[in-house]
């Protein structure tokens, strides 16, 4: 004989999701401002920088200044360790 479940109380407030959805956490004043910093502004920003900045991943920042077209600065030479 199988074991039945008691049923569970309803709760009373429904869960929060985050929104996957670039477009829909990023508004044109926040990509406006992502690409100001990265080409101008704020000693010119790494993306890792910008992404910790507005609590995004370095990919979401990436994608957001690909979509409006920034080109990208070209990658600092690696230090060399001694």
């Amino acid at each position: 004989m199988a074991h039945q479940r008691e049923p569970q109380e309803a709760q009373t407030e429904p869960p929060t999701y985050q929104v996957h959805r670039l477009e829909a956490r990023l508004g044109a004043k926040q990509v406006g401002d992502l690409v100001h910093r990265y080409e101008t502004g704020e000693s010119g920003m790494t993306t890792a920088e910008l992404a910790k900045k507005h609590q995004l991943s370095q990919g979401a920042v990436l994608r957001a200044l690909h979509r409006v077209g920034v080109e990208m600065r070209p990658k600092a030479p690696r230090r060399k360790s001694a």
